[in-house]
């Protein structure tokens, strides 16, 4: 009996502590957000040339809805490439987003969805 409840107690603490872990890595922040790593390279692509809405306006007049500036909470998942825009250097990474804010409403999804962002490289860039 005493091995059983021992059982328990670890099984509950490890439960625990993988739930705590996960729900640190969610983050929530407000920026670029678009359906596949090469829209968000050529948004970097653009942002010179045209500016940050300017460049999401360009990458959706060929891909309808494919970018835009949202606020989200998310997970972060692979990088799968790096851009530089201006002097700096960005991670093109792959986020599951499981909230979106809409008009200061969180909407949890039932399903994570993926979607890709940019997020500066740490000590590249000025």
């Amino acid at each position: 009996m005493k091995r059983a409840l021992l059982g328990l107690l670890v099984g509950a603490i490890g439960y625990c502590l993988i739930f705590r872990a996960e729900a640190q890595d969610v983050q929530i922040g407000t920026g670029l957000v678009c359906d596949t790593a090469a829209h968000v390279e050529e948004v970097g692509a653009l942002f010179a040339e045209k500016g940050n809405q300017g460049a999401i306006e360009a990458v959706n007049a060929k891909s309808p809805d494919a970018c835009g500036v949202l606020t989200v909470a998310y997970v972060i998942g692979g990088t799968k490439s790096q851009i530089k825009v201006g002097e700096r250097y960005y991670n093109v990474v792959e986020i599951a987003v499981v909230s979106i804010a809409n008009n200061g409403k969180w909407n949890n999804l039932n399903k994570p969805f993926v979607q890709f962002t940019a997020i500066e490289a740490e000590g590249r860039g000025a």
